[in-house]
């Protein structure tokens, strides 16, 4: 039966092991009394962090102490929107004491608080809102064990004069009343901007100050009642100088009306510094000698008239209205520099300065104002003067010490007035200064600025140095300057070829001092004229083109020529040699010039007997018996070509009449008029076709 029941135990813990542990869980309980049955026992065992919430009565609170004395739950306890029946909320009602919490976070709804941390330790305390915050040793008022306490936006008071180990609070900026801040462990703390009330402060850091207390400028009234007994070296002030007293120095707002500081009267050796012109009331008892005063200059006598500070030490003090740091702008890892601060006015009293810096890992920097670089990175440094009333900060940019320096070209090519820009960079790279100054060997060559862009000036070579500034490494460049082309002209902008005849254009280069004068030659068409590298033109065949220059150097300088290409005629031929006709009658001939392309087809005609035969254009007329030679000559190259004609009389059939071209039955000068105005009018019309 045992060993039943150990194999029934080993299979069920296995199977529980099977699946996820909860470790975090959020409980919505509405039934108060029932938490408990939300968790399951395997649960019970892992819960590190729980969130209630909805409502719970003790019975609840009972299960979430002992989950937390017993198990695990000891990171984070959320109750902050929890109902608590009763809308109270005791140590007693968790039912046990001495548990351990990181994080405990009280209900906003509850406010009534008996004690209601006494059961535990925690490490983070969240309260506030409906909560009076009030935290005491007395057993009336409900004590606290925690190390940070947090007060939600809303909180208006706070008092305490526990001792107790609260290490930090955080207030809400909606605090306006402090009646308290005990504990001789409390070291970190922020004081809202709205506070207006400051009181209780024993034995407390404030804002680790030391032994100087800042009051916030927007306290009106600085509290502290208690007496000389039972806190040892937790007063305000120690009544010897040489004794370790908490405050030894006060620095009051200007706008403070009540100064209750019960201590004072009792010969506290502190010294107050305020600028206020009226003496702020001072509550239960006077000032003694002991107390140093420092008051605005030319009020020493306004405080002495007045009951509370008169037997006080009174001086006067010129406060200091502005300060100014005289700092390097870089470091360098390693160095070490004094910083040194103005005030304005130069006769300020107390010139006393408080030193810190952004980051301490790149920059430490002591109260004397040494500064010490530690490594690369960028902070600000703070100045601030005794009564915080000023400050400045400066920027100081630390870099590692250069090593070297490279260049992005060891050599470079410019033209005269071109530009380009070299860039170089100081090793190692990011993290040293950068900081180089550029340099020319000869300016009449190139010329450098500050940003390493580089000009050239004149033909020639010279060399470009970049010297870091950290060390003195240098990189160069050598850089060499042409003369660029400027411009480009043709001789001539016209030139006539005859087909397969030669001719040369010449092109000036600008300036003459060019280092490359090489010309680009091209040709429009080349089916009637090519071009060589020399810039001889060919004649293909008739027509024209362009021939363009362009200089290699510089795309913009460029001329062009136009070049006309003319076919010779190499041969004429008419369609007839031979023709006969009539007295009145007329032919025409067609002429044809060789080659087809010929560029110039201009005939001229001509009669051998004019008596014979007319033409024009080639149309021949017959105007008298008789032989002719028709004689056609090609206008370029004088080709003739002929053609034999017979004119016969013609006979008179049915009336008419050889020679009376105008059928009036007469021959006469008529008819020869009739035969010109013929001609003429073939003329004209051979003409305008031809022009067409």
């Amino acid at each position: 039966m045992k060993n039943y029941l150990l194999a029934l135990a080993v299979v069920l813990m296995s199977y529980l092991n099977a699946f996820p542990q909860v470790t975090s869980m959020t409980i919505d309980c509405q039934n108060p009394g029932w938490l408990a049955s939300y968790i399951s026992p395997t649960d019970v065992q892992n819960i590190r962090s729980l969130k209630v919430t909805g409502t719970i009565n003790s019975t609840d609170l009972a299960t979430i102490g002992n989950l937390v004395k017993n198990y695990q739950l000891h990171e984070r306890l959320d109750l902050e929107n929890v109902d608590v029946e009763g809308n109270m909320l005791s140590g007693e009602m968790f039912s046990v004491t001495g548990c351990q919490l990181r994080y405990l976070s009280l209900p906003l709804s509850v406010t009534k608080l008996e004690n209601c941390v006494n059961w535990v330790k925690i490490d983070t305390l969240v309260c506030g809102s409906e909560i009076l915050p009030v935290f005491s040793s007395y057993g009336y008022l409900p004590k606290i064990d925690a190390k940070c306490l947090i007060l939600r936006e809303g909180v208006v008071y706070y008092y305490s004069v526990a001792e107790s180990p609260i290490e930090e609070i955080v207030f809400p900026n909606s605090l306006k009343y402090i009646y308290g801040l005990s504990g001789n462990n409390l070291s970190k703390i922020n004081i809202p901007p709205a506070v207006e009330h400051l009181g209780e402060i024993i034995g407390t850091k404030l804002n680790l100050n030391g032994d100087t207390l800042y009051v916030p400028k927007t306290v009106k009234c600085l509290y502290d009642r208690w007496g000389t007994g039972g806190y040892r070296n937790g007063y305000i002030s120690s009544n010897k100088r040489d004794e370790n007293g908490r405050i030894k120095c006060v620095y009051l707002p200007e706008g403070l009306d009540t100064l209750w500081i019960y201590q004072l009267h009792y010969g506290a050796m502190v010294d107050i510094h305020t600028k206020s012109k009226t003496p702020p009331k001072t509550e239960n008892g006077w000032l003694t000698s002991n107390t140093i005063v420092y008051v605005p200059s030319g009020y020493k006598d306004v405080y002495k008239a007045r009951n509370g500070w008169k037997e006080a030490t009174i001086l006067e003090e010129v406060y200091a209205e502005r300060i100014d740091i005289n700092s390097p702008e870089i470091l360098y890892v390693g160095d070490s520099h004094g910083l040194k601060t103005e005030f304005t006015p130069y006769n300020t009293s107390f010139m006393d300065v408080t030193w810190s810096v952004s980051d301490e890992e790149i920059l430490s920097v002591t109260q004397d104002g040494t500064c010490t670089a530690l490594r690369y990175g960028e902070v600000q440094v703070t100045a601030t003067n005794a009564d915080r009333s000023c400050t400045d900060t400066k920027t100081i940019k630390v870099y590692e010490h250069t090593t070297g320096i490279n260049i992005s070209k060891s050599s470079l090519k410019l033209k005269i007035r071109e530009k380009a820009t070299l860039i170089a960079n100081t090793l190692p790279l990011e993290t040293s200064d950068g900081m180089i100054t550029w340099s020319t060997d000869d300016e009449l060559v190139a010329t450098v600025d500050n940003n390493g862009s580089v000009r050239g000036v004149g033909n020639g070579t010279c060399i470009i140095t970049a010297t870091s500034v950290d060390g003195g490494f240098t990189a160069t460049c050598e850089v060499t300057v042409t003369q660029p082309v400027e411009a480009l002209a043709l001789e001539k902008h016209e030139l006539n070829l005859k087909v397969g005849e030669t001719g040369r254009l010449y092109a000036q280069i600008v300036p003459a001092t060019a280092n490359d004068k090489t010309v680009v030659w091209s040709s429009s068409d080349d089916e009637v004229a090519t071009v060589d590298a020399n810039g001889v033109v060919t004649a293909v065949k008739g027509g024209e083109a362009w021939i363009m220059a362009v200089a290699k150097d510089n795309a913009e300088a460029k001329d062009s020529c136009k070049v006309t290409i003319f076919q010779p005629v190499t041969g004429l031929a008419l369609d007839k040699t031979s023709i006969k006709l009539t007295i009145g009658d007329t032919e025409t001939l067609n002429a044809t010039v060789i080659p087809e392309d010929s560029s110039n087809k201009e005939i001229r005609w001509s009669s051998s007997n004019k008596d014979v035969c007319v033409v024009s254009n080639g149309t021949v007329v017959g105007v008298g018996r008789g032989s002719s030679i028709i004689i056609a000559t090609s206008v370029d190259g004088g080709f003739v070509a002929t053609c034999t004609v017979k004119v016969t009389a013609q006979d008179m059939v049915n009336g008419d009449l050889w020679g009376d071209v105008n059928n009036d039955g007469v021959v006469d000068v008529a008819d020869i008029a009739t035969i010109i105005r013929i001609i003429a009018t073939q003329v004209r019309t051979a003409t305008e076709e031809s022009t067409e």
